[in-house]
């Protein structure tokens, strides 16, 4: 696989995943989390690091987190394809979404960029027991008889489901319970009925519930307890953050005590409530042998969990199938056929299209499916790249770009693989998360081109990577495309060096006899000081040091210290054949 290719693979993650309610990143855990969380999950939080994270906004900025669409205005879409609601429904609906959403999306949205809501109105997805769901895209689902309920009833169901959008919760494990009594406590908050569905002591209920006896939970501690401690736990769910131990970090007291303390109750462990109280929640029960929250965990037990999910015909089906797909590609669960993965990507588009669902997991199981042909070296890849590029899969896009690019599967096309890059560049993702890879790439075929271009597309990378930086010093140091500029050269060569950025020692080497080349030009002494560090690793700084001390280039001739640099290389049977030949040559002249 080349180069390019497994960069892009490393941005899996922000190109494809839509941190929502839904899903719960499955695939953030599997990429990067599966190897730490026995080890995150034994931390114990301080005050001082619960801090940290609340004052960071790394993970809240929008351009870590990729949309369809977004506004500055509160917008929705009624999407009601078989004419469900009447004139007065849809107007109803709009109304409290014009009313509140706006108003809560600014207290606890995770950016000032404002998603385009879609309400989506029926659908198999929803069971009798669900009024509402939100989905990735920022799409909501609305059972088709939600209006046979009471006001109130219909009132607050749309108000959670905008809560969940302005959630957005990363890495929320096992803590689904919290994300929906949360989401039940800010919807108190706006609802015309205030908070009189939310329970002002215990009554009865786990607190894994979720829904009202979290939320009364939440506000027994916000009122009882320590204030201020709703909203901190609402950031840290949004970093990602949440663990058991971050309740003792903000109120002095472990979950289990809190709970002990507001209810009477003893706080059961996770499995024992999924087992006992999930109503055959199989997804949920997989998630918990998978990420195993409270134990080891336990891949076989959640591999048959997950195909149980599976036909269940829920929301949850989806992310079932990519999770069954991802422990199979993965290796997690052996001897499973590459058909069968196969399979497993194919059931997840043709899922959401028989409910004529089309979110982010579809766009996922396509590139997915261009991965696996990709490594099997079909040009089918191509086909299921391009298909997952038209849904906008940016990392489809990055991907379609190195193979006309390189030349993989197909002739090479620069021109296709240009377009493709720059779509990239124009997406609405982070400046570094791919859209650096995209501009160098650019850059590159340009280059290749002779077309000055290059530079300015360099340059428009340079603030962001080493790459771009040591292109910019070559062009100027050799004078591609432009006139020679030893001064800029030097610059850009600093950069890299001054950036801390670990590089092998073949390109360290590189750069710093560089820089000693540009000194020596300009008769600068500090030619000794980069060539002594590049010395160790190159023979070319070796001899050059060697010519300095033997010509007395700064001064008085050293011949020891000539002697000395001409052996090393002389004697370095792996160095290059001409500078070996040379290095025996001076010393010949020398002795």
């Amino acid at each position: 696989m080349s180069k390019s290719v497994k960069v892009c693979l490393c941005i899996t993650l922000v190109l494809f995943m839509i941190g929502n309610i839904s899903n719960f990143v499955l695939l953030y855990h599997i990429i990067f989390e599966t190897e730490q969380k026995n080890t995150q999950q034994q931390l114990l939080l301080n005050t001082e690091q619960i801090d940290d994270m609340l004052n960071s906004t790394t993970n809240l900025s929008s351009g870590s987190r990729y949309y369809f669409s977004f506004t500055d205005v509160p917008k929705c879409i009624i999407k009601d394809d078989y004419a469900i609601l009447n004139k007065e429904q849809k107007q109803y609906i709009e109304q409290i979404f014009n009313n509140y959403f706006s108003e809560i999306w600014n207290k606890y949205g995770y950016s000032t960029d404002m998603p385009v809501v879609t309400f989506l109105i029926g659908s198999d997805m929803i069971d009798d027991n669900t009024f509402g769901m939100t989905l990735g895209n920022n799409a909501i689902i609305l059972r088709e008889d939600i209006f046979e309920y009471s006001e109130e009833e219909v009132e607050n169901v749309i108000l959670h489901e905008l809560v969940h959008i302005a959630q957005d919760y990363y890495n929320i494990h096992c803590f689904f319970w919290l994300c929906e009594g949360m989401a039940e406590y800010i919807t108190s908050e706006y609802s015309s009925y205030g908070y009189s569905f939310i329970p002002k002591q215990y009554i009865e209920g786990e607190l894994y519930d979720g829904y009202e006896v979290a939320a009364g939970f939440l506000m027994w501690i916000e009122n009882q307890k320590v204030e201020g401690t709703v909203m901190k736990l609402h950031r840290i769910c949004q970093q990602g953050n949440m663990e058991y131990q971050t309740f003792e970090a903000l109120t002095g007291q472990s979950l289990s005590d809190l709970w002990k303390e507001y209810s009477g109750q003893n706080l059961p462990s996770m499995e024992q409530y999924l087992l006992n109280y999930s109503n055959e929640n199989y997804f949920r029960i997989a998630n918990y042998y998978y990420f195993g929250y409270d134990n080891e965990v336990n891949y076989q037990k959640a591999w048959e969990y997950y195909q149980k999910a599976t036909e269940q015909n829920d929301g949850n089906t989806a992310d079932a199938y990519i999770m069954l797909a991802d422990m199979a590609q993965n290796h997690i669960i052996e001897n499973v056929e590459i058909q069968k993965i196969i399979e497993y990507y194919e059931n997840v588009i043709d899922f959401e299209k028989k409910n004529d669902i089309i979110t982010s997991k579809t766009s996922l199981a396509l590139a997915r499916l261009g991965d696996i042909y990709l490594e099997k070296e079909d040009i089918q890849a191509i086909t299921w790249y391009e298909k997952a590029a038209e849904m906008g899969s940016v990392y489809a896009k990055s991907i379609l770009g190195d193979i006309y690019y390189e030349g993989i599967l197909t002739k090479k096309d620069t021109q296709k693989a240009y377009c493709y890059y720059l779509e990239v560049v124009e997406s609405n993702i982070d400046i570094q998360e791919g859209k650096v890879y995209a501009m160098e790439a650019i850059a590159d075929i340009f280059l290749e081109n002779e077309d000055i271009q290059a530079i300015a597309w360099y340059e428009k990378a340079a603030p962001y990577d080493i790459y771009a930086q040591i292109k910019l010093g070559d062009i100027y140091f050799e004078g591609t495309l432009t006139k020679r500029d030893t001064q800029k050269a030097y610059s850009y060569y600093i950069d890299v060096i001054e950036s801390g950025t670990v590089i092998s020692e073949n390109k360290a080497a590189y750069i710093m006899e560089t820089i000693a080349d540009i000194c020596l030009e300009n008769k600068d002494e500090q030619a000794v000081i980069w060539y002594e560090k590049a010395a160790p690793y190159d023979s070319y700084a070796q001899v050059k040091l060697g010519e300095i001390y033997y010509y007395g280039t700064f001064g008085k001739k050293d011949i020891q210290k000539a002697r000395y640099y001409f052996t090393q290389v002389a004697e370095n049977i792996e160095t290059m054949q001409s500078n070996r030949e040379y290095a025996i040559e001076m010393l010949d002249i020398i002795d």
